[in-house]
């Protein structure tokens, strides 16, 4: 079984290329149950996520403690824009033992500090070669390497045991969203493609229940008009890709 969660579509896609070459299945990590699954030697037990500040995202993490792998052989698969920083090493220590950890260099889709880390050139060269560097993992997978193989950056241990150096703690809450009223045109894209369904329409503009809210920056993703931003401050003129 390959568990993932995808944002913007492109782990989800990941995954299904995984599943289909292993002749396996994926399962939702927002919908599916972890009690749900048992697993047998010999079976596959994925991971396939986007990292997010270095680090799994929370609710990936809080999912995997729950799965029992039992024999199966484990593995985490991220996609990542620049760097993954010890993110599988900390998942396979805190959450779930990994017998390997694959990265897969993606283009940024998201920039809500206000960098971007893709130049359109960039973000097209990482495309060209997408499906070819997918397809090297899987060929790992199919092998049964154990092995960490991803762009760790600089000081990996110190940025993923602070989150990015404190960007984590600073970005990862709801208050910091804001909805320009004047670019948004009420289409409820964002609430449709929530994936905790955080999001409803109130007088025809979202708003955000910041008890519920996964801080995956989805809605600010999918935005048709680039209406909803983080911190007011937000670069919106990134190029995003859905489903590779």
């Amino acid at each position: 079984m390959i568990f993932y969660y995808s944002a913007t579509g492109n782990s989800k896609w990941f995954a299904e290329r995984i599943a289909a070459a292993l002749g396996d299945q994926t399962a939702d990590i927002m919908t599916a149950k972890p009690e749900d699954y048992s697993f047998t030697e010999g079976d596959y037990c994925g991971f396939v996520f986007p990292v997010f500040w270095c680090q799994a995202p929370d609710f990936v993490s809080d999912f995997a403690k729950k799965v029992d792998p039992g024999k199966a052989w484990t593995f985490a698969a991220v996609t990542y824009s620049c760097q993954t920083g010890k993110s599988m090493q900390q998942f396979s220590k805190e959450c779930c033992p990994l017998k390997a950890g694959f990265g897969l260099l993606s283009p940024d889709n998201t920039s809500c500090i206000g960098l971007d880390y893709d130049t359109e050139e960039t973000t097209f060269e990482k495309m060209s070669t997408i499906e070819e560097r997918a397809d090297a993992i899987i060929a790992h997978l199919k092998a049964k390497d154990e092995m960490y193989e991803s762009i760790e950056g600089d000081n990996p241990e110190e940025k993923t045991a602070t989150g990015l150096g404190g960007a984590k703690e600073l970005f990862s809450t709801s208050e910091h969203y804001h909805v320009d009223a004047d670019k948004c045109v009420g289409c409820g894209l964002c609430v449709k493609m929530c994936p905790p369904k955080s999001l409803t329409m109130r007088n025809g503009k979202p708003r955000f229940d910041l008890r519920t809210c996964i801080r995956c920056y989805c809605c600010q993703e999918h935005c048709p008009q680039g209406a909803i931003t983080v911190k007011r401050s937000t670069m919106m003129n990134i190029l995003r890709f859905f489903h590779f």
